[in-house]
């Protein structure tokens, strides 16, 4: 089905039309929490489950996060 376009910013290196909301949710939690807007983390937070999120946040891809951002999802979902 793809993405919004909307969040083509935070994926700017992947083809949304050829994305899964269900195979990809690594790569769109991980890309969306580092990077996204009000109107793309609202998305996120429709379309994923905090404990989807949470399981992304627990095992966060290696070289991936901005350490800060990592910080601060961790801390808004009580997790440090």
């Amino acid at each position: 089905m793809g993405l919004p376009t909307f969040l083509q910013g935070c994926l700017w290196s992947y083809d949304l039309s050829k994305m899964d909301v269900g195979r990809d949710y690594r790569i769109i939690i991980t890309q969306v929490l580092n990077y996204g807007g009000e109107e793309q983390l609202d998305w996120l937070m429709v379309n994923y489950s905090p404990e989807k999120i949470e399981e992304v946040l627990l095992h966060p891809a290696r070289g991936v996060w901005f350490r800060e951002r990592l910080r601060q999802w961790l801390g808004q979902f009580r997790m440090m």
